[in-house]
């Protein structure tokens, strides 16, 4: 339909401006939707620098860069944006109101030559064509629930702190969401497109060693009494474990692969 509204503009030369402006923000939102540079099959493009240039710029390929990457650089506030791909909400829309137009001009058409069978076959097919567009197949569904153990540490009457290791997963959604279960204090950072300087300059790199004296000493310093461990993470569990039990460290509990520890001394 879009591109029957593209081939007919003639007949309507009052629109023309308005076609022009929708191929205009479609090709747009196209080349936004696609990131900082070219990329094909998830292989970045690159092309290679001529021999005068490469002293210069100490590199023998570069990338192809796209409008989006100096946007992100130079224009304020514009690194806020996460995923580039939204913009393809923008070329959906232009689409379908080009489609809108190419509908009523095709309907218009077959009504100058006065086909009323014609009309009702199209207006059927176009609505059969939008309901194949918007199908959407069920997906499959997970159970949002909390772990054993955020339940076990739910019914543990003090309100220690709890951290996870390996401390990436105290960063991701599923973590923050246990927090409703267990209600205690959670030693890692807002999953959100702004995470805390604190926590990713000073925190993190410390933690991302454990189990290591530094990071068993601010664990130690954050005041956090329940050290929640994921066996499933490690390859050599039964090394990970004597090392972390090194440290004063015992083992209180372990649910479906999380072991929870404690530290011995006060």
């Amino acid at each position: 339909m879009s591109g029957y509204a593209l081939i007919h503009r003639k007949k309507a030369p009052n629109n023309a401006w308005n076609e022009k402006l929708l191929v205009f923000g479609i090709v747009c939102g196209m080349i936004l939707a696609m990131g900082t540079s070219l990329h094909w099959f998830r292989q970045q493009v690159t092309i290679t620098v001529p021999e005068i240039l490469q002293g210069w710029i100490h590199k023998s390929r570069v990338p192809i860069y796209l409008p989006n990457y100096f946007l992100f650089n130079f224009l304020p506030f514009y690194d806020g944006m996460r995923v580039w791909m939204r913009y393809g909400i923008y070329v959906n829309l232009f689409a379908a109101v080009l489609a809108g137009i190419g509908f009523t001009r095709l309907i218009q058409s077959i009504k100058a030559v006065r086909h009323r069978m014609i009309s009702i076959i199209v207006l059927f097919m176009t609505i059969v064509l939008i309901g194949i567009d918007f199908y959407i197949a069920p997906f499959p569904l997970s159970e949002v629930a909390g772990r054993s153990v955020d339940h076990w540490l739910a019914a543990q009457p003090n309100g220690g702190a709890v951290v996870q290791f390996p401390i990436e997963l105290s960063t991701q959604p599923e973590l923050i969401y246990a927090t409703l279960i267990h209600e205690k204090p959670f030693l890692g950072m807002y999953y959100g497109a702004y995470l805390p300087d604190d926590f990713l300059k000073r925190t993190y790199p410390v933690l991302n060693k454990f189990p290591d004296k530094e990071s068993v000493k601010l664990i130690y310093e954050k005041g956090v009494e329940y050290i929640l461990v994921d066996e499933s993470k490690y390859v050599d569990w039964e090394g990970i474990k004597r090392v972390i039990e090194s440290f004063d460290l015992s083992e209180i509990i372990e649910l479906d692969g999380q072991h929870v520890f404690r530290f011995e001394t006060p």
